[in-house]
């Protein structure tokens, strides 16, 4: 899933970009986010980007199936997770997975702080 995620960045963005990773716990999740400053998804079309099979109008250029995202939610809500994107247009896009951490993993990460 994440592959699929930083795979996207580096495709809809031009070379040299900035590609930024954040990974984080929240109360009960492992959080991992991808943003990019690439070319960004319309905001009439950011809620297509889960349905199989939907490639955006400013995809038109660059390679894919429009399946990469719906197989990654599928996987992450398979895994008790979820994917949300946010995304503006000319600007980039941040993809957000959120796993649940285990509670002896909650218990070691709070020891370090």
């Amino acid at each position: 899933a994440l592959y699929n995620v930083v795979n996207n960045a580096v495709k809809y963005s031009i070379p040299g970009a900035t590609i930024e990773f954040r990974a984080f716990v929240d109360a009960k999740n492992v959080v991992l986010e991808v943003s990019d400053s690439g070319r960004g998804i319309p905001a009439d079309e950011v809620d297509q980007v889960w349905n199989e099979l939907v490639r955006g109008r400013s995809a038109y250029d660059v390679a894919g199936s429009g399946l990469g995202l719906p197989m990654v939610a599928a996987v992450l809500r398979r895994l008790g997770g979820d994917c949300t994107l946010s995304s503006v247009e000319g600007q980039g896009t941040t993809v957000r997975l959120q796993l649940p951490a285990t509670a002896a993993y909650l218990n070691q990460i709070s020891n370090y702080h």
